[in-house]
């Protein structure tokens, strides 16, 4: 500690600098420390886990959450939870009747430096973490998952009156509950058709969810169903979730319709500058790449929305042939009698109006 406020106060160094050096290979202050821990943690692999997980996700979190994540069972992770907390490794909070577990900050060197010195381990955990479903990744116990199966079967019956007063009463007990209030959010917008108040309801839980990947998700796509669409906040989030390891279908095709949304938003539009009309055709292709970019990380290639979606985004590049291949696949792909068909024939009528004024080009 005199080491470092030496650094720090008499050469002028930045606190930041200073931490950093702490943590660079070969340096034994970290060791010397936290020999006692160190030595426990070498002992037990799970318990090394568990403080990584901590230090690499960033917030208190449930012990079902480090099951599910670890792939271990509750009973071995709550069996480590004593241990570390008696050496003062994670600290306990409560949320309601639920106690989560973080990291204890006065032992914050000591998880860093083992993150540091798991870069594999702590690669594997982030896979984990965006390989579990949404549903998992939320903060939720026992009695809450219990309270939303029936919230859900009310709004599956279509007795909405009682969905209502059911969500309601459950938002008056736990206003601050991560799951209700996601839960909340989906309903309002898509049976009370309220994109605005959905969104209002996500911002509360946004920053303690951990800018969770489901509700980022929903923002994007709830801001650009506002009327007139809000493209600029729905960007903010696009951008933020983009930071996740992305391997959810839904998730990567949402994105890919926010973008072709914005970039055929911005092909309708007519600037009287040339050089503004200049930049806006050159915006609206580099969305549209982008949305391509997204499609083809994609395993599964026979979806109407997805072949949909890429043929917006060729007729947006003015690539006609690509993009008559591709509302053809979609339209084939489409089950019948779908409400999507004249919308997807709509585009076919463009594509091929413009591929044979401009003779095919791709």
């Amino acid at each position: 500690m005199k080491h470092c406020y030496g650094q720090v106060f008499e050469y002028n160094m930045p606190l930041d600098g200073v931490m950093k050096n702490l943590l660079v290979a070969g340096n034994n202050v970290v060791e010397f420390s936290f020999a006692e821990i160190f030595k426990i943690l070498k002992e037990d692999e799970l318990q090394r886990k568990m403080i990584v997980l901590l230090e690499v996700i960033k917030r208190p979190i449930l012990t079902r959450q480090m099951s599910d994540i670890l792939g271990v069972k509750q009973p071995s992770i709550e069996s480590r939870i004593g241990n570390l907390m008696n050496f003062q490794c994670i600290v306990r909070s409560s949320s309601g009747s639920d106690d989560k577990y973080s990291v204890n900050p006065d032992v914050q060197l000591l998880a860093a430096r083992l993150v540091h010195d798991s870069i594999e381990l702590a690669d594997t955990i982030r896979r984990d973490v965006a390989k579990l479903s949404g549903e998992k990744r939320i903060d939720y116990n026992q009695e809450e998952l219990e309270s939303i199966v029936v919230f859900q079967q009310y709004v599956a019956d279509g007795r909405l009156a009682q969905a209502e007063d059911c969500i309601k009463g459950l938002l008056k007990k736990r206003p601050d509950s991560i799951f209700f209030n996601l839960h909340y959010a989906r309903y309002l917008k898509e049976q009370k058709r309220q994109p605005a108040e959905a969104i209002a309801r996500l911002e509360r839980i946004r920053t303690s969810s951990g800018n969770d990947p489901q509700v980022l998700r929903l923002l994007v796509m709830y801001n650009i169903a506002l009327e007139p669409p809000n493209f600029d906040d729905s960007y903010i989030f696009a951008k933020e979730l983009e930071k996740h390891p992305l391997n959810e279908a839904d998730i990567l095709m949402d994105l890919a319709e926010f973008y072709t949304e914005w970039a055929t938003m911005l092909k309708l539009r007519l600037e009287l500058d040339p050089i503004r009309e200049m930049l806006r055709q050159q915006k609206y292709k580099e969305l549209s790449d982008h949305a391509i970019s997204l499609l083809q990380k994609q395993t599964v290639s026979r979806s109407h929305r997805r072949s949909y979606l890429l043929a917006q985004c060729m007729f947006n590049k003015w690539e006609y042939g690509a993009a008559k291949n591709n509302i053809d696949d979609a339209i084939q792909y489409l089950p019948a009698d779908s409400y999507l068909l004249n919308s997807y024939e709509r585009l076919q009528t463009e594509i091929l109006k413009k591929a044979r004024q401009y003779q095919w080009r791709s």
